[in-house]
Protein backbone atom coordinates (compact mmCIF):
# COMPACT_ATOMS: atom_id res chain seq x y z
CA UNK A 1 0.00 0.00 0.00
CA UNK A 2 1.69 3.21 -0.78
CA UNK A 3 1.70 6.39 1.61
CA UNK A 4 -0.44 9.54 0.46
CA UNK A 5 1.56 12.22 -0.72
CA UNK A 6 -0.01 14.60 1.88
CA UNK A 7 0.62 12.19 4.92
CA UNK A 8 2.65 13.84 7.76
CA UNK A 9 2.30 17.62 6.22
CA UNK A 10 -0.23 19.45 8.23
CA UNK A 11 -3.04 22.08 6.35
CA UNK A 12 -2.30 25.61 6.08
CA UNK A 13 -5.39 27.60 7.87
CA UNK A 14 -6.76 28.58 4.55
CA UNK A 15 -7.41 25.02 3.87
CA UNK A 16 -8.33 24.25 7.43
CA UNK A 17 -11.19 26.94 7.13
CA UNK A 18 -12.39 25.47 3.93
CA UNK A 19 -12.65 22.16 5.14
CA UNK A 20 -14.41 24.06 8.07
CA UNK A 21 -17.26 25.93 5.96
CA UNK A 22 -17.61 22.83 3.66
CA UNK A 23 -18.28 20.59 6.31
CA UNK A 24 -20.67 23.62 8.23
CA UNK A 25 -22.40 24.11 4.70
CA UNK A 26 -23.50 20.13 4.90
CA UNK A 27 -25.21 20.67 7.90
CA UNK A 28 -27.14 23.19 6.88
CA UNK A 29 -28.80 20.57 4.63
CA UNK A 30 -32.02 19.56 5.72
CA UNK A 31 -31.62 16.63 4.04
CA UNK A 32 -28.02 15.71 4.85
CA UNK A 33 -28.78 16.16 8.80
CA UNK A 34 -31.56 13.79 8.67
CA UNK A 35 -29.54 11.42 6.29
CA UNK A 36 -26.96 11.37 9.35
CA UNK A 37 -28.85 11.02 12.10
CA UNK A 38 -31.11 8.24 10.72
CA UNK A 39 -26.95 7.04 10.19
CA UNK A 40 -26.18 7.24 13.35
CA UNK A 41 -29.31 6.70 15.15
CA UNK A 42 -28.82 3.94 18.63
CA UNK A 43 -25.43 4.51 18.36
CA UNK A 44 -23.52 6.22 20.98
CA UNK A 45 -21.02 8.67 20.36
CA UNK A 46 -17.40 6.95 19.38
CA UNK A 47 -19.04 3.66 20.36
CA UNK A 48 -17.27 1.20 17.35
CA UNK A 49 -18.55 -1.68 19.40
CA UNK A 50 -21.57 -3.13 17.22
CA UNK A 51 -22.58 -5.96 19.22
CA UNK A 52 -24.04 -3.11 21.84
CA UNK A 53 -26.11 -1.89 18.94
CA UNK A 54 -30.17 -2.34 19.88
CA UNK A 55 -30.42 -4.35 16.51
CA UNK A 56 -27.35 -6.54 16.25
CA UNK A 57 -28.18 -7.40 20.44
CA UNK A 58 -31.73 -8.28 19.24
CA UNK A 59 -30.28 -10.93 16.31
CA UNK A 60 -27.78 -11.98 19.19
CA UNK A 61 -30.65 -12.81 21.62
CA UNK A 62 -32.25 -14.66 18.94
CA UNK A 63 -29.50 -16.59 17.69
CA UNK A 64 -28.58 -17.92 21.48
CA UNK A 65 -31.76 -18.89 22.22
CA UNK A 66 -32.80 -22.44 23.34
CA UNK A 67 -28.88 -23.55 23.03
CA UNK A 68 -27.73 -26.26 24.64
CA UNK A 69 -24.69 -26.90 26.28
CA UNK A 70 -22.81 -30.27 27.40
CA UNK A 71 -22.54 -30.52 30.64
CA UNK A 72 -18.35 -30.31 30.19
CA UNK A 73 -18.77 -27.19 28.34
CA UNK A 74 -20.44 -25.87 31.46
CA UNK A 75 -18.10 -26.85 33.82
CA UNK A 76 -15.47 -25.42 32.18
CA UNK A 77 -17.43 -22.09 31.40
CA UNK A 78 -17.77 -22.13 35.39
CA UNK A 79 -13.79 -23.20 36.25
CA UNK A 80 -12.61 -20.25 33.75
CA UNK A 81 -15.24 -17.62 35.87
CA UNK A 82 -13.69 -18.64 38.98
CA UNK A 83 -10.25 -18.62 37.87
CA UNK A 84 -10.24 -15.45 36.49
CA UNK A 85 -10.79 -13.57 39.81
CA UNK A 86 -9.54 -16.18 42.20
CA UNK A 87 -7.03 -13.45 42.73
CA UNK A 88 -9.48 -10.77 43.97
CA UNK A 89 -6.63 -8.05 43.24
CA UNK A 90 -7.62 -9.40 39.46
CA UNK A 91 -11.26 -8.14 39.90
CA UNK A 92 -12.23 -5.25 37.48
CA UNK A 93 -14.40 -3.44 40.73
CA UNK A 94 -11.67 -4.16 43.69
CA UNK A 95 -11.05 -1.23 45.43
CA UNK A 96 -8.38 -3.09 48.20
CA UNK A 97 -10.98 -5.01 50.70
CA UNK A 98 -12.98 -1.94 52.09
CA UNK A 99 -16.11 -3.30 52.21
CA UNK A 100 -17.06 -3.26 55.37
CA UNK A 101 -18.58 -6.76 57.76
CA UNK A 102 -22.37 -5.29 57.61
CA UNK A 103 -22.29 -5.21 54.00
CA UNK A 104 -20.80 -8.22 53.08
CA UNK A 105 -23.38 -9.87 55.34
CA UNK A 106 -26.30 -8.12 53.68
CA UNK A 107 -25.18 -9.04 50.61
CA UNK A 108 -25.10 -12.78 51.03
CA UNK A 109 -27.97 -15.30 49.59
CA UNK A 110 -28.36 -15.75 53.40
CA UNK A 111 -29.68 -12.72 54.04
CA UNK A 112 -31.77 -12.20 50.68
CA UNK A 113 -33.47 -15.40 52.29
CA UNK A 114 -34.29 -14.10 55.64
CA UNK A 115 -35.78 -10.83 54.09
CA UNK A 116 -37.65 -13.07 52.00
CA UNK A 117 -39.25 -15.23 54.80
CA UNK A 118 -39.85 -11.80 57.02
CA UNK A 119 -42.11 -10.64 53.75
CA UNK A 120 -44.04 -13.68 53.44
CA UNK A 121 -44.49 -14.56 56.85
CA UNK A 122 -46.32 -10.74 56.87
CA UNK A 123 -47.46 -11.51 53.72
CA UNK A 124 -45.93 -8.28 52.35
CA UNK A 125 -48.02 -5.84 54.43
CA UNK A 126 -46.40 -2.98 56.37
CA UNK A 127 -47.16 -3.67 59.99
CA UNK A 128 -47.40 0.05 61.07
CA UNK A 129 -49.46 1.31 58.31
CA UNK A 130 -50.64 -2.10 56.70
CA UNK A 131 -50.43 -0.96 53.41
CA UNK A 132 -49.89 -3.70 51.12
CA UNK A 133 -46.68 -3.82 48.85
CA UNK A 134 -44.66 -0.80 47.45
CA UNK A 135 -41.36 -0.05 49.35
CA UNK A 136 -41.12 -2.38 51.61
CA UNK A 137 -37.91 -3.24 54.15
CA UNK A 138 -37.25 -5.56 56.23
CA UNK A 139 -36.23 -4.19 60.09
CA UNK A 140 -34.65 -6.46 62.68
CA UNK A 141 -36.13 -6.14 65.87
CA UNK A 142 -32.70 -6.29 67.65
CA UNK A 143 -29.92 -4.77 65.89
CA UNK A 144 -28.15 -6.26 63.37
CA UNK A 145 -24.68 -5.69 65.21
CA UNK A 146 -25.04 -6.43 68.58
CA UNK A 147 -27.24 -9.34 68.69
CA UNK A 148 -25.25 -11.45 65.62
CA UNK A 149 -27.00 -14.82 66.82
CA UNK A 150 -30.81 -13.33 66.19
CA UNK A 151 -29.07 -11.66 62.94
CA UNK A 152 -31.04 -14.59 60.34
CA UNK A 153 -33.96 -15.26 62.64
CA UNK A 154 -37.45 -14.81 61.04
CA UNK A 155 -38.54 -13.67 64.39
CA UNK A 156 -36.17 -10.88 64.29
CA UNK A 157 -37.73 -9.47 61.51
CA UNK A 158 -40.58 -7.26 60.89
CA UNK A 159 -41.86 -5.63 57.68
CA UNK A 160 -42.22 -2.20 57.16
CA UNK A 161 -42.26 0.45 54.25
CA UNK A 162 -39.69 2.72 53.75
CA UNK A 163 -41.83 5.83 55.27
CA UNK A 164 -41.79 3.64 58.33
CA UNK A 165 -39.37 2.00 58.49
CA UNK A 166 -37.78 5.56 58.50
CA UNK A 167 -40.08 6.49 61.66
CA UNK A 168 -39.87 3.19 63.83
CA UNK A 169 -35.75 2.85 62.96
CA UNK A 170 -34.00 5.38 66.29
CA UNK A 171 -30.71 5.11 63.57
CA UNK A 172 -32.72 6.76 60.59
CA UNK A 173 -34.52 9.85 60.70
CA UNK A 174 -37.51 9.82 58.60
CA UNK A 175 -37.84 11.60 55.41
CA UNK A 176 -39.77 14.42 56.24
CA UNK A 177 -37.74 15.43 59.51
CA UNK A 178 -34.34 15.65 56.62
CA UNK A 179 -36.86 17.94 54.30
CA UNK A 180 -37.59 20.03 57.03
CA UNK A 181 -34.22 20.50 58.35
CA UNK A 182 -32.96 21.00 54.26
Amino acid sequence: MRTPWNKGIPCSNITKEKISLTVKNKWKNPDYRTHMIQVHKGQGIGDTNISKRPDIRKKISIKLKGRIFSEETIQRMKLGQRKRFENKQNHWNWKGGITNQNRRLRNTALFREWRKLVFERDDYICQRCMKRGGNLEPHHIRQFATYPNSRFDVNNGVTYCRECHGIVDKFRAPLKYWREIL
